[in-house]
């Protein structure tokens, strides 16, 4: 698989904002994307009080018979 090259911080922080139109999974390809390394108080100072929408988890499937 190919690396894929992400956006900068801030067009990837616009994009959070705004919302995305579909479901996002960030897997195996941000290990070395400078918001990895934010600490909790980055986040306050760059989103605020704002409420971010996500999740994490396991992947999960269920077969439909």
């Amino acid at each position: 698989m190919s690396a894929v090259k992400l956006p900068p911080c801030d067009v990837m922080r616009r994009m959070i904002l705004e919302g995305f139109k579909e479901p996002v999974v960030f897997s195996r390809g941000i290990e070395d994307w400078e918001i990895m390394s934010w600490s909790l108080d980055t986040w306050a100072e760059k989103f605020g009080d704002r409420v971010l929408p996500f999740r994490s988890g396991v992947r999960k499937s269920t077969k439909v018979c």
